[in-house]
């Protein structure tokens, strides 16, 4: 998907309304007055995906290192949310 696809949610401050838009059509969108941040943060894109000690699948995207709980320990996002708790561990699904 070219990146100017990327789907944009606007809020309308006058009304508090949400219309659904996508990313090229930003410049529609904007007042002479508005200010646009732009954040540039660099994502690490390490995605995990495995299997849960009880069985069925999960993932882990990791987010950022976080050493304060340990050298090997990162922040990240999981799938499921519900089943997978801090401190689970999951099994490689790769061969090898």
């Amino acid at each position: 998907m070219p990146r100017d696809a990327a789907r944009l949610l606007a809020l309308r401050r006058s009304d508090g309304s949400l219309t659904h838009h996508i990313f090229r059509d930003l410049p529609e969108l904007l007042s002479p007055d508005d200010l646009l941040v732009v954040n540039e943060t660099r994502v690490t894109a390490v995605r995990l995906q495995g299997t849960r000690a009880g069985g069925g699948s999960a993932e882990a995207l990791l987010l950022r290192p976080a050493p304060e709980h340990g050298a090997d320990t990162w922040e990240a996002l999981v799938r499921p949310g519900r089943k997978l708790r801090e401190g689970d561990r999951l099994f490689s699904t790769r061969p090898g």
